[in-house]
């Protein structure tokens, strides 16, 4: 017992000696990290389809023979197509055209995008198809009516909108977007290149 008293007094000792203060509070508990919220990747199937079943985006069209030119040309350069008259067409778009009436756009003779509208009954096929393709869909609001959903993924963008009776349905690739985007770029820039040479030209000194 005398040893044990003579070795905690000896203890206090040192620590005086040493100036540190004798702690009676327990070390501080370390924060624990939270964990991640769980994103979804909504758009990771559009991707892995990467266009639509039978066809990829980037795909020629002289692969889609069932089609014929519609005679509208989209102002950023999309020419559009539809199926012929009476022509078997294959894929689930192909097969359900008069529910859904597809519409396939092409950039430069290159498949780009695909949009299709259905209306009463046929609503729930496409919304159904597709779910069946792309998972759920990321819900992005109501808007006047329509309610919106998208599955965005790195090459491909796809966005349903149900409202008014009929629900619309596109798919398309970024891939293609962003190469418009280039071209549309290159040539406001020679354009404008163009009118600063002949600016410059219809403003420079006459010689005498």
């Amino acid at each position: 017992m005398k040893a044990l008293l003579l070795l905690a007094i000896g203890l206090t000792a040192l620590l005086k000696a040493a100036k540190l203060p004798i702690s009676q509070t327990r070390p501080a508990a370390r924060s624990q990290a939270r964990p991640k919220a769980k994103t979804t990747n909504y758009g990771a199937k559009a991707d892995s389809l990467n266009g639509i079943p039978g066809h990829h985006f980037g795909e020629s069209r002289s692969n889609f023979p069932e089609l014929e030119a519609r005679g509208y040309n989209d102002p950023e350069g999309y020419v559009s197509y539809s199926l012929r008259p009476n022509q078997e067409a294959t894929g689930w778009f192909g097969k359900n055209a008069e529910q859904v009436s597809p519409t396939y756009w092409f950039y430069q003779d290159k498949f780009a995008a695909l949009s299709t509208t259905a209306r009463n009954e046929a609503r729930r096929l496409l919304a159904d198809e597709a779910t069946y393709l792309f998972g759920p869909g990321q819900a992005k609001g109501v808007d006047f009516g329509q309610a919106t959903y998208q599955w965005s993924g790195q090459r491909v963008l796809v966005e349903l909108t149900d409202g008014h009776n009929e629900t619309k349905l596109s798919i398309s690739s970024k891939l293609i977007q962003v190469q418009l985007a280039a071209n549309k770029l290159a040539r406001q820039k020679a354009e404008s290149a163009a009118r600063a040479a002949k600016f410059k030209a219809d403003n420079a000194p006459l010689d005498h």
